[in-house]
């Protein structure tokens, strides 16, 4: 593997289970900031763009953008499920939900993960 694929930081957030903020029917909301901790505070990772679609509909344009991310393989990056999610670290900040997260050459090489943007 070539070390300048890997020149991207991000962090991997987890849903919050202690601090979390409910409301009145014990649901946490998961679309904001505030509920999520971090897994993985600073890991780089290359991206692969996978594709997109943008949809109008009631007037208002929405666009989701399928992202890959490559991340070297370890314990902890193997470790990493779809209740999971990416956020950037460079540029505008982007949070992006993991679809799948595929294991490439098992315990050795890189694990790639499956994301989706929605850019309203």
């Amino acid at each position: 593997m070539n070390a300048g694929e890997y020149r991207y930081p991000v962090s991997i957030e987890q849903p919050a289970t202690t601090d979390a903020t409910r409301d009145d029917f014990g649901h946490i909301d998961e679309t904001g900031t505030t509920n999520w901790s971090d897994y993985l505070p600073s890991v780089r990772v290359r991206f692969g763009a996978e594709g997109g679609r943008e949809l109008n509909a009631a007037k208002r344009a929405n666009a989701d953008v399928n992202v890959v991310v490559g991340l070297r393989s370890s314990e902890a990056i193997r470790a990493i499920t779809r209740r999971m999610r990416v956020k950037t670290k460079f540029g505008t900040t982007r949070y992006l939900n993991i679809l799948d997260v595929l294991m490439v050459h098992d315990n050795a090489g890189e694990v790639l993960l499956h994301c989706k943007e929605n850019r309203d």
